[in-house]
Parts: structure tokens; sequence; C-alpha cells
């Protein structure tokens, strides 16, 4: 291979990776419409920021190094992002929610706190494959007249309260049921609250 070769297979290399950068600031750009403010602020920080800068610096060292080696360029366009999705196109179905399943990813941590200081401790978490154990009434038959096919909860403490929140992974439309229930597509999302 000789050095204009090693040159131009570099400079391909550096485009197919500025070309990865766009899609990332694209796949960035879809991601932060979706997001709450907190979390699009932090998204901007730590990832669309620093890919922005990556994306720009790439494009110049492309072309300085193709200039002064006397090597074609080219211009490099920005991916325009895809249609915009809401959050539960993405957990609909199996096929387009390719993510891990289950309460440790759904619940992660062992506590969750809120501002004004409010924590509350994860004291309890199950994953039900046989959704029959996982509910009583009226949830119970919602989850049964479904489809489900598993149920994954955890229980969280504060002072003298318990709130349980679970998730029903179904195969039909849900129908929301009783206090707390939010029902879409596959997903059935319960939350519970009672006081010791």
């Amino acid at each position: 291979m000789s050095d204009a070769d090693a040159r131009q297979d570099l400079l391909d290399a550096l485009a197919e990776g500025i070309e990865e950068l766009a899609k990332a600031l694209a796949t960035f750009g879809e991601a932060y419409e979706l997001l709450d403010e907190n979390s699009q602020d932090r998204l901007e920080e730590q990832l669309f920021g620093p890919v922005q800068k990556a994306y720009g610096r790439a494009q110049r060292t492309y072309t300085t190094f193709a200039e002064r080696k006397n090597l074609p360029t080219r211009t490099f366009s920005e991916v325009s992002p895809g249609p915009t999705y809401g959050p539960l196109d993405f957990l609909s179905t199996a096929a387009k929610d390719t993510a891990p399943l289950g309460a440790g990813t759904l619940f992660p941590g062992r506590k969750l706190d809120y501002s004004g200081g409010r924590s509350y401790v994860k004291t309890a978490s199950k994953d039900n494959r046989d959704c029959a154990d996982a509910a009583t009434g009226s949830l119970a038959a919602a989850l049964a007249r479904n489809g489900c096919t598993r149920v994954m909860r955890v229980t969280y403490t504060r002072g003298g309260s318990a709130v349980t929140v679970g998730v029903a992974v179904t195969v039909g439309v849900a129908v929301g049921v009783g206090v707390g229930v939010a029902a879409h597509a596959d997903v059935l999302v319960v939350a519970t609250a009672s006081g010791r």
C-alpha cells in the first residue's frame, strides 16, 4: 500500500467517524425532546456538548489533513433527526424496546431521593413470571384479561408509609383499573400506597 493510499484510507475512516458523530447528535436531539428539563440539561452538558465539539474538531481535522496532503475534500451535512416518537412508542413492543427488562433496570439503586430532602428506601423487589401471584382482585383480573406475562415490582418505605410500584408486561392493550394505574399498549404501570 502506498503512502497516498494509506492517507486516503485514514481520511475515509475519519469521514466514517464524522458521520457516526452526526448520527449521535441527531439521536441526542430526538432523546432531548422526550426528557424532563433536568435530564435535558444533563444530556446537553454531558453528551450533546462534548459530542458536538468532537464533531466540529473532526471535520476541521479532516479538511486540514486533506488539504495538506492534496487529497480530495468533502463537506459533511448535518444528519436530520428521524421521526419524533413519544416514550410509549418505544415501550409498546419488544421489537422497539430492546433494553434489558427487570426490576433492577426499572427500579435501580437502593433509594429514591426527592427534592426537599425526602428519601424513600427500597425494601423489597420481586419479579413474577406468574402474574396470578403478583396481584389480587380487579388488578389480577385486568392482568389476566390482557395476557400478562410478567410483573416486576418494588416497595419503597419512608417513615410509616410504604409505596409499591409495579410494571406488568402484557400481550394486549391494558385497561386501567383502580387508583394509580396508567396503561398503554403492552405496558401496565401500577402504583399503590399504604400507611403502616
